[in-house]
């Protein structure tokens, strides 16, 4: 259900705001709206204060400070633990500790002071590595680096060469190469490396040499000095310290890990006081006085009040009016709770409208149940769902999505004994005269890989549609009627919710002949009531006819013939997902089979292993297909026919924690997993 809301202002001396909004924020009751255009023209005199805090600093040096341990690859790790981190949990007491102690700006020094250092290894080490891969290229150099230092009458260079250049080299140029050094001191297949070492009067003919020979030259590193044993030496030693002193970093950035839970922390603590003083700018200013608008929950109106009690403020509690943008809490039962994951995702119902929740939580848990459809496969989804719901049982987040997953899972167990899909044909095709199979075949209601079973099942999955659509219809009158809007739900609600069973019942007439003057009088009745809600929809009189006439069609009203026809067509997908899942684990039973067969007696092995490695394939591409068209069929066809998502959701000022849970009981429950030392930092 969509909590009642009150409508709440207050009225404070203009001193003592922050006060007001400390008791508020402590209280995570109330939620702060800002004031519209209007009212602030209505309060002309009053202005709006700038919030001075905004703890950019501190959220940056949490944020640098986690970035790193993702840098380092240090803590959790997985694809799973990815989507579903393990949420730790803090007592009260030990967050308080956590604000009062921890030095977040010692802790950020360190971590940056380890990374810097790190970063500059980095850079070093890939130097070394430049000059080991230079020394590689010139292993076979005979002579010191410092050579290519020169003098200040020569030059010197190494160059590459190829074989067949430097033969025509050899002989064109014998003369001057004799007047200079030329030393070639490797040779392979195709080319060579030499140096020549020459006076600066030769460098104009040394270049043009180089360009009409096809010289590559060798470029120089100037770190390098010594002969070729000693370099290597050099830079392993260098980058044997590097890679010593980068571990010594990485062993303190792991040990620093400990503290993560305190970053955590304090994130969700500035975060919350962001938010709080961001609300500052919410009050209208007077000379005097300030005034704040917010919303309270009607069950909790009592709390607020006692706010006033100090004679600090002056709390005015009213209903909320008709224009107001009114915040969104839902609550349901237990059972339902998790679907409102789902709602949520796509969009927040506006104040007004009618919570799915109830509705969704059975549909979804059907349709997912259908498309999946396999008794062995919803098993081990329900299994899969109610470890890892226990598992993140203090999780909201992950509780929602596990829980989904079980009903989800038990639902197509139902409808995998129903229709007789294990895994697809598992057991009929390896234990065809089987006890198991017997009951198989006993309980099932419809075979969907036989012809008749498959046009059952289809017709059963458009008439879910049908059914489903119709659900889509009453929720929509209910909704206008809750708006007041009588003369719409009449037209366009009652209207069609006669309308289209009378068409489904005229496919029926053939078979029950009976009740042809009770469909022609929904059919008749239906009409009239469109007709009218179109003619009423437009207020000039030549209009009105064709108003009223497109409004069957679907163009004036909300819905139409065409839309119903579409949408409740659209269920079939239920079908082909539930067919295909069935026809694919069999397709991959048979597989195995004929893989058990090909290796005689010891084919029991590879059959297994294809088994389980092929249903394994089939079970979670059957889960993902279920899960998206199971979504899709509620936010498209189903919330089409009445969702309003004008809403946003009912947010108290307070403490908000998205990455630590509080226990606010005294006992420690946690095992002794935060006994680190608060104050270290």
């Amino acid at each position: 259900m969509i909590e009642k809301v009150k409508k709440v202002n207050i009225l404070v001396d203009k001193d003592k705001e922050n006060e007001i909004l400390d008791k508020l924020f402590h209280l995570n009751l109330v939620h702060i709206s800002s004031f519209k255009e209007e009212d602030l023209n209505d309060f002309s005199c009053f202005t709006k204060p700038i919030s001075k805090t905004s703890y950019q600093e501190e959220l940056y040096e949490i944020d640098f400070a986690l970035s790193i341990f993702k840098q380092f690859g240090v803590g959790e790790s997985g694809f799973f633990k990815s989507f579903f981190p393990d949420k730790q949990i803090l007592l009260r007491n030990e967050f308080d500790k956590i604000v009062e102690n921890f030095n977040l700006k010692d802790f950020y020094r360190n971590m940056s002071e380890l990374s810097s250092k790190f970063n500059l290894l980095i850079e070093e080490e890939n130097v070394l590595k430049e000059e080991k891969h230079y020394i590689n290229i010139m292993k076979s150099f005979p002579f010191q680096y410092s050579i290519f230092s020169g003098t200040k009458l020569t030059k010197s260079i190494c160059f590459t060469v190829k074989n067949r250049d430097l033969a025509i080299l050899s002989s064109e140029e014998n003369s001057f190469l004799s007047d200079i050094f030329f030393y070639p001191f490797e040779t392979e297949k195709d080319s060579t490396k030499a140096f020549i070492l020459y006076l600066n009067e030769d460098d104009d003919r040394v270049n043009s040499l180089i360009k009409k020979y096809n010289v590559s030259i060798i470029p120089h590193l100037e770190n390098i000095t010594g002969f070729i044993e000693e370099e290597v030496e050099r830079i392993n030693l260098k980058l044997t310290e590097i890679e010593k002193e980068k571990t010594v970093i990485k062993s303190k950035i792991k040990d620093y890990y400990k503290f993560k839970i305190n970053l955590l922390a304090l994130k969700d603590f500035y975060n919350s006081l962001k938010f709080k003083d961001n609300t500052l700018e919410n009050f209208l200013q007077g000379k005097e006085v300030a005034l704040l608008k917010g919303f309270v929950k009607e069950i909790e109106v009592n709390k607020i009040l006692a706010v006033s009690n100090d004679k600090d403020c002056i709390v005015m509690i009213s209903d909320p009016e008709k224009d107001d943008i009114v915040p969104v809490s839902l609550r349901n039962i237990p059972l339902f709770r998790p679907f409102e994951f789902l709602v949520k995702l796509f969009g927040v119902p506006s104040y007004s409208n009618v919570d799915p929740v109830p509705v969704i939580a059975v549909l979804f848990s059907l349709f997912f149940g259908i498309a999946l459809g396999d008794a062995i496969y919803g098993l081990v989804l329900a299994i899969f769902g109610f470890f890892f719901r226990r598992k993140y049982r203090e999780d909201a987040g992950a509780h929602n999505f596990f829980s989904i997953l079980l009903y989800g899972g038990i639902m197509s167990i139902i409808v995998g004994i129903l229709t007789g899909s294990f895994a697809g044909n598992l057991f009929e095709l390896y234990f065809p005269s089987g006890a198991i199979t017997g009951v198989i075949k006993s309980v099932r209601i419809i075979d969907t890989l036989s012809p008749t079973g498959s046009v059952n099942f289809l017709i059963f999955a458009i008439g879910i549609g049908v059914v489903t659509q119709l659900l889509g219809v009453i929720i929509n009158i209910i909704t206008k009627i809750r708006g007041k809007n009588y003369l719409d739900a009449i037209f366009n609600g009652v209207g069609w919710l006669l309308f289209l069973p009378g068409l489904v019942l005229l496919l029926l007439l053939s078979k029950f002949p009976f009740l042809k003057i009770f469909d022609y009088s929904l059919i008749i009745v239906g009409v009239i009531l469109l007709l009218l809600g179109g003619w009423n929809s437009v207020h000039s009189f030549m209009f009105k006819p064709v108003a009223a006439l497109v409004n069957i069609y679907g163009i004036r009203s909300s819905y139409g013939v065409t839309s119903f026809l579409g949408d409740t067509l659209s269920y079939s997908r239920l079908f082909a997902l539930g067919l295909s899942s069935s026809i694919l684990a069999s397709s991959f039973n048979m597989m195995a089979q004929v893989i058990g067969n090909m290796f005689g007696g010891f084919g029991i092995v590879p059959l297994l292993l294809v088994l389980i490695a092929t249903q394994s394939l089939a079970l979670m591409m059957s889960v993902l297909g279920a899960f998206i068209h199971s979504m899709r069929l509620n936010f498209l066809e189903f919330f089409g026919r009445f969702y309003d998502m004008g809403g946003y959701e009912f947010k108290p000022l307070g403490f908000e924690f998205k990455n630590i849970i509080v226990d606010n009981k005294e006992e420690v429950k946690n095992n002794g997993k935060h006994g680190n030392s608060w104050s270290s930092f």
